[in-house]
């Protein structure tokens, strides 16, 4: 089986403002429950809260990671506990990831979300991976 390891330099590149971070600048994030169904199918679980990513600027990317900038607040619209997260641009699916309280893709302050509950990010940390 063939594979392609990435170098620290492919990585920060495919991170840069033309790659990940443009990607992500100021997409909407929806909080779901539940495992993420998969890029390619229709959502999974109940839309909890959607957020709105900072624009690429806000960002930082190095060491093959982009860490988005100050995410603003938002209001809960469903009551559940934070599965994932996927992210959209438009109608279209950029990523799903991982959320918790710890160590997380998306950290978020408390991962049961009521309606109307004011919803807080602490971080967001994207990787690009290296390979093996």
């Amino acid at each position: 089986m063939a594979s392609l390891v990435l170098g620290e330099f492919a990585r920060n590149a495919l991170c840069a403002n033309t790659g990940l971070n443009g990607l992500l600048s100021n997409c909407t994030m929806q909080t779901r429950t539940g495992a993420a169904a998969g890029p390619a199918n229709a959502a999974g679980g109940t839309l909890l809260v959607t957020h709105t990513l900072p624009p690429a600027a806000n960002n930082t990317a190095a060491n093959g990671v982009v860490t988005l900038g100050t995410i603003a607040n938002a209001n809960g619209a469903a009551n559940g506990d934070a599965g994932h997260v996927r992210i959209l641009s438009g109608a279209d699916v950029v990523a799903e990831g991982d959320c918790g309280t710890s160590g997380n893709t998306v950290v978020f302050d408390n991962i049961s979300i009521a309606t109307n509950q004011v919803v807080s990010i602490s971080s967001a940390n994207f990787t690009v991976p290296a390979g093996t």
